[in-house]
């Protein structure tokens, strides 16, 4: 019995981009597992955060930027950050 491996030309393309893909992500080691946080603790990057901005002016700080004002933050952060 032979075995038929005949892709039709439709279909080709597709099987080639999935196979590629697939080895690619096989050989590189690659990791489809959702990204871990930060090692950090959160008051370590409160603390980080407030170091770095303490140069800064006022607009120009992280804490100002949008979405990441105190109301984002853990209260750990906060107090690392005002450190």
């Amino acid at each position: 019995m032979v075995l038929n491996l005949y892709i039709p030309v439709t279909n080709k393309f597709a099987f080639t981009i999935t196979f590629l893909t697939l080895f690619v992500v096989a050989v590189s080691g690659v990791s489809l597992e959702p990204a871990s946080a930060s090692s950090k603790s959160p008051y370590e990057s409160g603390y980080d955060h407030g170091c770095d901005d303490s140069e800064l002016k006022a607009e120009d700080r992280y804490i100002n930027e949008p979405g990441k004002g105190a109301s984002f933050h853990t209260d750990e952060f906060m107090d690392g950050y005002r450190t």
